[in-house]
């Protein structure tokens, strides 16, 4: 007869496969809730909780187009929790939810300087624009 390893084998009944980090898959349950660091850092954060190859594909499509980093923010944002347990080895819960909480406070800033950034440049462009358009529109009366 066969023996099995603790961590299960695939497809037996009432033992769950074994995670490619080596953590717990028991524990997947407990990773619910938004990340936003994964959201902000997109494929960055990829690259850093062991999914290297779609952190590299995230960042080079995101160069020629902007709806797959929409996806992969939603995505991610969503699942982050779930995925870094899944794929990057932490020697404790402790040591996941402290690296959850640095990622998750560098994105909330990263968010609030882009939006704040976005909210000048905004105003910038319309001032400028008035500036610019405001002779030809007197002429035309309007």
């Amino acid at each position: 007869m066969e023996e099995h390893s603790e961590q299960g084998v695939p497809g037996e009944p009432g033992i769950e496969p074994s995670l490619p980090s080596g953590n717990d898959p028991a524990d997947l349950e407990r990773f619910k809730g938004w990340n936003w660091g994964a959201c902000a850092f997109t494929g960055i954060w990829q690259i850093a909780f062991g999914m290297q190859a779609w952190g590299i594909i995230v960042l080079v499509s995101t160069l020629f187009l902007c709806f797959p980093g929409v996806i992969a923010s939603l995505y991610l944002g969503a699942k982050g929790n779930e995925l870094a347990w899944r794929y990057h080895s932490f020697a404790s819960f402790d040591e996941y939810r402290e690296a959850m909480r640095v990622w998750n406070y560098w994105g909330i800033v990263f968010i609030i300087c882009n939006c704040v950034v976005a909210l000048v440049l905004t105003a910038v462009l319309v001032y400028l624009g008035v500036k610019i358009f405001a002779p030809f529109l007197r002429e035309l009366n309007f």
